[in-house]
């Protein structure tokens, strides 16, 4: 996760619900953006704390995104898809670092 000049922006892999601490009110996002790489046979993590995390974290006013894959709990750094959607993720991050949100994305 950093933050720089108000933007802030976290990547989780393999995330799990927190237990047996759930999401309250009150909970803000402070304009977090969050990209969370999931992976279909994560044994560690189930995708399914992974919905549930999502679900909590966007009730409470996150941004965040999903990137799915077929693998495990490991980041899937073989996988040109995921590995694309990292990377663009943090194209718009470091753009709106630069406060260059107006410029468009080349990939």
């Amino acid at each position: 996760a950093f933050t720089r000049a108000g933007v802030k922006s976290l990547v989780l892999n393999g995330v799990a619900y927190p237990r047996p601490y759930p999401f309250g009110a009150g909970v803000g996002s402070g304009g977090l953006k969050i990209l969370v790489i999931v992976g279909s046979e994560d044994t560690m993590n189930p995708p399914e704390q992974a919905v549930k995390t999502v679900q909590g974290l966007r009730e409470n006013g996150f941004e965040v995104e999903v990137v799915e894959h077929g693998g495990a709990h490991a980041f899937p750094t073989d996988n040109d898809d995921v590995t694309k959607e990292l990377k663009r993720f943090l194209s718009t991050i470091y753009l709106r670092i630069l406060n260059l949100d107006h410029c468009e994305n080349v990939n």
